[in-house]
């Protein structure tokens, strides 16, 4: 996997060019990327990288500045994604060569390309992620002991500001996440939350699986110095569970080997 850095404008559409390979197999030889500067991800003044091609929906690498997030993206974030696909009985292809076509910086901020109108693959194919990576959510819990569920990890680096420590603290934080955060930026009431974990999981599982469908295709909502639309909430939600499901898959591996040795 090769990485251009340029800066074309990006068409809508063009962004990936792929072939069929032996065995059905398909390959990138490009794929358009796009560059998120100082945000507030999994560390403050974090760099993320995105692609907006349906094929790798969701799909972002992270890291301490361009060249590690680009990095991240073809090696750590897409094997993740690939085996993600693979837990579920779907296809991953390699992106090839990956070229930088826009960048932005700033929390929260929104890409040209995200201001373009949602397709409806988009909004099935984020809707397909969510239900996958929900199955995901649930089968772990129910995986973990009460102790487990509860440990935390105290070399783990998080910042100041993320609270969601413990795998059921995550599990907490991904359902307010999509209902709370994500679709509430766009002037969807979020339900009630209830006290209990698992009957807020299935709420808010429920309220985003009717929302989306029901979305403007081309929303775009400013103010308080941020930028929020259709497409970047589908992709912000097709990346956020997926990404965290590994996360906690990773802390309670971690919570087991400690607790039950």
């Amino acid at each position: 996997m090769g990485i251009q850095i340029e800066t074309p404008g990006s068409r809508r559409g063009v962004t990936a060019c792929g072939r069929i390979g032996v065995g059905g197999t398909v390959s990138f030889d490009m794929t358009n990327v796009y560059v998120e500067g100082e945000t507030g991800g999994h560390i403050d003044r974090s760099t993320q990288v995105w692609t907006f091609d349906l094929a790798h929906w969701g799909l972002c690498g992270q890291g301490t500045n361009e060249e590690h997030a680009l990095r991240s993206l073809v090696t750590t974030a897409h094997d993740a994604y690939r085996k993600f696909c693979s837990r579920h009985g779907e296809a991953c292809p390699s992106m090839g060569e990956v070229v930088v076509v826009e960048r932005i910086r700033g929390d929260e901020q929104a890409f040209a390309e995200d201001r373009l109108p949602a397709t409806g693959g988009e909004i099935d194919r984020t809707l397909e992620i969510l239900a996958s990576a929900r199955c995901d959510l649930v089968a772990l819990l129910e995986s973990a002991t009460e102790q487990e569920l509860d440990w935390i990890d105290p070399e783990r680096r998080m910042p100041d500001w993320a609270t969601w420590r413990t795998v059921r603290l995550m599990a907490w934080h991904v359902a307010d996440t999509e209902s709370r955060y994500y679709l509430a930026s766009l002037g969807v009431e979020p339900p009630d939350n209830p006290s209990d974990l698992n009957q807020w999981l299935a709420c808010s599982a429920s309220h985003v699986r009717s929302a989306l469908p029901t979305l403007p295709t081309d929303r775009v909502v400013e103010g308080g110095g941020e930028v929020w639309t259709t497409r970047k909430v589908l992709r912000r939600l097709a990346w956020h569970e997926r990404g965290e499901v590994d996360a906690m898959r990773a802390l309670l591996k971690k919570a087991q080997a400690l607790l039950r040795s």
